[in-house]
């Protein structure tokens, strides 16, 4: 019980103090931060430069957690509550709970023309959250990641 909460106190104050890492506006960056870098229940993927150039990316970020229900619960609340800044967003839907979450912003600030997406799945247990920026769209992202035709 005491790791619940103060998981959920460090989750506040991260998110009220707010994280520069890639945009105040988007919550899920939150969790870029460092702090999966060396759970044992996390693989955490950073690919900058040539190898997804291919894909019109310019950063590849990634958290993949397995048997992790509580911070399941915090990806949740930060991509729903970012549902609200997307431009494009495809949802998916099993028994009244999130599953699948595939978005697209606006780019960072008005110099860029790099949008920005947040790809994320989860059931009860496991979790993939994909933070990326790159020239391209929400549907080529879903046909390379999610749909492979």
């Amino acid at each position: 019980m005491k790791n619940k909460i103060l998981k959920l106190i460090f989750f506040l104050l991260t998110t009220i103090i707010g994280c520069d890492l890639y945009s105040q506006e988007l919550e899920s960056v939150i969790h870029f931060d460092g702090r999966y870098n060396k759970s044992d229940n996390a693989v955490v993927t950073y690919l900058k430069g040539k190898k997804i150039k291919d894909y019109r990316l310019s950063l590849f970020h990634s958290i993949t957690l397995t048997q992790a229900t509580e911070d399941i619960i915090l990806f949740n609340t930060t991509v729903l509550n970012d549902k609200k800044h997307a431009v494009k967003i495809e949802e998916i839907y099993s028994q009244n709970k999130l599953r699948a979450c595939y978005m697209q912003f606006d780019p960072i600030n008005e110099n860029s023309t790099l949008n920005r997406f947040i790809l994320y799945k989860a059931d009860q247990e496991n979790a993939i959250l994909i933070y990326m920026e790159g020239d391209t769209t929400l549907e080529q992202l879903i046909k390379i990641f999610i749909n492979k035709n």
